[in-house]
């Protein structure tokens, strides 16, 4: 359930910040916004994988949401 809404809440944010970076003018803010997405991104990702495994009795979902780590890293690294 906390990592529902921390998927949101990253969501929320991560848009927030980077549309007042875009208004700003301000790269970095831009860019923290692109970061807090891909969180946001990775919180999915573990929210699948849990609920698929307990849920549903996947016992391949958990570890297959690991991927998303490095499916996501370089979006925390990536310049537009």
């Amino acid at each position: 359930m906390w990592t529902c809404v921390t998927a949101a809440a990253t969501f929320l944010l991560g848009a927030a910040k980077a549309k007042t970076g875009a208004a700003l003018a301000n790269p970095v803010l831009r860019s923290e916004g692109r970061v807090t997405l891909v969180d946001g991104i990775r919180a999915v990702g573990v929210t699948l994988g849990f609920v698929s495994n307990s849920g549903l009795g996947w016992s391949w979902a958990d570890p297959a949401a690991g991927y998303v780590w490095p499916i996501t890293a370089p979006g925390k690294v990536m310049r537009p």
